[in-house]
């Protein structure tokens, strides 16, 4: 599994304090949702450390279907009717515009940029969750989360989904960015089409 459990967990006990910590086994994965992050992790795959993290706010591991909303005063209770909110895999497509996740953190954000040079901001005390970021990008493949509200992760062990900085977006700085290509690897690119243009 591609995160670092200490982000999580520290996302998990924020949410748990407002009454947003969610938790549940839906379709085949082990789902920690507290509204800014979501992980599914495939049962099979889940880490001991992942298991524990559920655990330790639900007292076991949910049975198949099973969903929980926990708080920090009312514990863990059982919800019905969440299991869209909770397949965190279904977030993911093909289809969705292909994400990069570009080197450029403007104040508390990491900035992403779709095909058509369009930018999204996520908080980089999310970001973090990524914990090697080299496998990150040669592995899993970002896109653009349903509605334009999140960055969404995939690979065979796991579903990540982080929302998006919806208010990063009114930002003179981020604004200035829109019309620039950020990607590391297009930029180089274009740098060897001007080479070659060169030599000719």
């Amino acid at each position: 599994m591609f995160i670092d459990m200490k982000v999580l967990e520290r996302a998990a006990a924020a949410a748990c304090k407002y009454y947003k910590l969610r938790i549940g086994n839906v379709d085949g994965q082990l789902t920690v949702h507290t509204g800014e992050i979501a992980v599914g992790a495939e049962v099979e795959w889940a880490t001991n450390a992942y298991k524990s993290l559920i655990v330790e706010y639900i007292g076991e591991i949910p049975e198949p279907g099973e969903i929980y909303r926990i708080g920090r005063e009312a514990g863990a209770q059982r919800e019905v009717g969440f299991e869209d909110l909770l397949n965190i895999r279904k977030k993911y497509s093909r289809d969705m515009p292909r994400l990069s996740r570009t080197k450029i953190r403007l104040d508390d954000w990491r900035i992403y940029q779709d095909e058509l040079l369009v930018k999204y901001a996520v908080p980089e005390k999310l970001d973090q969750a990524f914990k090697k970021e080299k496998e990150l990008e040669d592995i899993w493949k970002p896109r653009l989360g349903p509605r334009g509200e999140s960055v969404v992760y995939h690979s065979d062990e796991m579903t990540m989904q982080i929302a998006i900085a919806l208010p990063a977006a009114t930002d003179p700085v981020f604004k200035s960015l829109r019309q620039i290509d950020l990607d590391e690897e297009n930029c180089k690119a274009k740098e060897n089409e001007r080479e070659a243009d060169d030599e000719e």
